[in-house]
């Protein structure tokens, strides 16, 4: 019979080690590539006054997938900071709120910007930040 060398490390402790450091650290990972790949292509994008519209799998569900993955990053923070028995870090999800408040009111403005350069047909069916949602 094996029995258990850490009698203290539990199966419960595994989910809770997943749920507390893996995933939020994955959610961290993808939203710090993501970022960097967004930026990159916007940096190659022609400067005025030839404009291009941002194309790539990154922008075909929203306009400013780079302050999505700026709250996805804030959000994985928060997760991975939280306090001994808490879910989050209240410090910095005050910080992710501000965030979404923040880069929602410039993602709105780009959105409206996009649609009077490129006409109402071409910023149809994409979301302003969150894709899915707004």
């Amino acid at each position: 019979m094996i029995t258990n060398p850490h009698p203290s490390f539990s199966l419960a402790t595994y989910g809770e080690l997943i749920g507390k450091n893996i995933l939020p650290a994955c959610l961290f990972f993808f939203g710090t590539s993501t970022q960097y790949r967004v930026h990159k292509h916007l940096a190659s994008l022609p400067s005025a006054p030839n404009y291009a519209l941002p194309t790539g799998i990154e922008f075909n569900r929203t306009f400013t997938p780079h302050y999505f993955t700026e709250c996805i990053i804030y959000l994985a923070l928060a997760l991975l900071a939280a306090p001994e028995g808490q879910i989050i870090n209240k410090t910095i999800a005050s910080a992710l709120v501000f965030e979404v408040i923040n880069l929602g009111v410039t993602a709105n403005e780009t959105y409206k910007w996009y649609e009077q350069r490129f006409g109402a047909d071409m910023v149809k069916g994409r979301a302003r930040m969150i894709p899915g949602v707004w």
